[in-house]
């Protein structure tokens, strides 16, 4: 969890200090920065912790083998109950007006500045497009897991029935 959680936690500091501007140029408030902040560390590290909880109480060593689909075993199923909640949980949480409002004033400062040049949204098209997204990783990580599925087993060994 170290690792993900250093890495996602870095990100959301980069992404805090470039929406520092956002602030100087009123685009959005300082307590808007700070709560987007906050809900960004809290997801994050939610996240990490529980797929962590997970990992550990399995004693599966690769990560990847809890990722496999249809999942095998209890902390297989967790594992993806966890992502897919995730996913839905966020999308319900972002999906109201004034959530698309904020993410399409402060997202910029959390991506590659050459993604978005140019780009002028409405509430609507990041609502969409963030439901897009969120949709197809979970979708492709689907896919990506049952067509690796067959691989697994060399690297993961027999689970346990009982987990």
């Amino acid at each position: 969890m170290a690792g993900r959680s250093r890495l996602l936690l870095l990100n959301i500091a980069i992404g805090h200090a470039r929406a520092g501007a956002f602030v100087k140029s009123g685009r959005i408030t300082q307590e808007e920065r700070q709560n987007f902040t906050c809900a960004a560390v809290t997801w994050s590290l939610g996240y990490c912790f529980a797929q962590e909880i997970i990992l550990l109480a399995s004693h599966v060593r690769n990560p990847l083998c809890l990722l496999t689909f249809p999942p095998h075993t209890g902390y297989g199923v967790a594992t993806w109950v966890v992502a897919v909640g995730t996913v839905a949980l966020l999308l319900r949480l972002l999906w109201p007006d004034s959530a698309a409002d904020l993410l399409m004033r402060v997202g910029p400062a959390y991506v590659n500045r050459a993604l978005l040049s140019g780009l002028r949204l409405t509430q609507k098209q990041v609502q969409i497009i963030l439901t897009v997204i969120l949709t197809v990783i979970l979708l492709l990580a689907l896919l990506a897991n049952v067509i690796g599925s067959n691989e697994t087993p060399s690297f993961c060994g027999v689970l346990s029935a009982a987990a």
